[in-house]
């Protein structure tokens, strides 16, 4: 199992494919709790295109379980001003019937302003990982129903 699905959109940013290609490749190891009695990872990721004019990227649901009440919202894509990559990111009670838009209620302002991190055009690989460290912060503090509070280890 991986931390995202691939998903093809012509209009999305060659930066957020990049990214999400990379994502799609990814394994759970280190990331996600293993579960096992189920012999497979507490893990739930899904990602979705994500249109806001010249920023068309993709947006990254993540949680412990498809019946979580708490999913981290990662978006990423190229700033529409600049060449710049960014990551945004908002936590939603659930996954929702529709993947998440501009009009998620929980997407705010405070969340424009203050969640969205920037990195130059060709740095890839630090956009990657920086999604990597939301989840894997997020994880552990999210706890779906009957699941335990995950705790990992540190270094």
């Amino acid at each position: 199992m991986y931390l995202s699905n691939f998903v093809y959109d012509p209009s999305m940013k060659a930066p957020a494919m990049a990214v999400l290609a990379l994502l799609s490749k990814t394994e759970l190891n280190g990331i996600a709790e293993w579960d096992s009695e189920n012999n497979k990872y507490r893990y739930d990721g899904k990602a979705y295109p994500f249109y806001n004019g010249r920023e068309n990227g993709f947006v990254l649901q993540a949680s412990n379980s498809p019946l979580s009440n708490r999913v981290i919202n990662i978006y990423c894509s190229e700033h529409r001003s600049s060449d710049d990559i960014f990551v945004e990111h908002w936590v939603s009670k659930g996954h929702g019937i529709n993947p998440p838009s501009l009009e998620s209620p929980e997407r705010t302002e405070e969340v424009y302003r203050n969640f969205r991190k920037f990195f130059p055009y060709k740095d890839i690989y630090p956009a990657y990982e920086y999604i990597k460290e939301l989840i894997k912060n997020h994880l552990p503090i999210e706890v779906a129903p009957g699941l335990r509070k995950i705790t990992f280890p540190t270094p």
